[in-house]
C-alpha cells in the first residue's frame, strides 16, 4: 500500500528539466579556462626550470641530485591544479 502511494506521488511530481546556466556564465568559464592555461604554463615552466638546473649541476660535475629532489613540486602543482579546475568546471556546468 505504501509503495503504491509513493509511486503515485512520484509520478505526479513535476520535472524541472536540466539546469540552465545564468546569463553571463560564459565569461566565468572563459576566466576559468584562462586561469587553467596560465597555471599549467607556470607548472611546465617550473618543470623546465628544474630540468635546466639539473643539467647545469650535472655539467659542473655534481650529478644533479639536489635539484632532482625539488622536481616533485611542479608535478604536484599540475595534479592539484587539474583536480581543482576539473571540479570547478564540473560544478559550473552541472555536468
Amino acid at each position: 500500500m505504501f509503495v503504491q502511494l509513493a509511486v503515485a506521488v512520484a509520478a505526479q511530481m513535476p520535472n524541472p528539466g536540466g539546469p540552465i546556466a545564468p546569463p553571463g556564465s560564459e565569461k566565468i568559464m572563459l576566466l576559468m579556462q584562462w586561469g587553467l592555461w596560465i597555471g599549467f604554463a607556470c607548472c611546465i615552466g617550473g618543470i623546465a626550470l628544474f630540468a635546466a638546473k639539473m643539467a647545469i649541476s650535472h655539467r659542473q660535475g655534481f650529478g644533479g641530485g639536489d635539484e632532482a629532489t625539488g622536481v616533485w613540486k611542479p608535478l604536484v602543482a599540475c595534479i592539484v591544479l587539474s583536480n581543482i579546475f576539473g571540479l570547478a568546471a564540473g560544478l559550473a556546468t552541472f555536468g
